[in-house]
């Protein structure tokens, strides 16, 4: 697969994985003591905010952003 197919489709397999750790992780939260709890959630956190970047840089649906993909697409270097 070309580099450029390939990083969007890292990027779906990625974000589908993130999702189901989050998911393990709000059920394990549930089970745990207060201070396990809170280590699980900065942990949560964090994963999400790999969430909101991947699907900001356009790699999870749409077109990604940014002067590479735009070459890419269009073969026009950026002025």
């Amino acid at each position: 697969m070309p580099p450029a197919r390939s990083l969007p489709a890292t990027a779906k397999a990625t974000h589908k994985l993130i999702r189901r750790a989050l998911d393990d992780i709000h059920l394990e939260a549930d089970q745990r003591d207060a201070g396990e709890a809170v280590a699980l959630e900065r942990t949560a956190q964090a994963l999400e905010e790999l969430l909101t970047q991947l699907e900001a840089a356009g790699l999870i649906a749409g077109t990604p952003q940014g002067h590479l993909w735009t070459f890419m697409s269009s073969g026009q270097l950026p002025l």
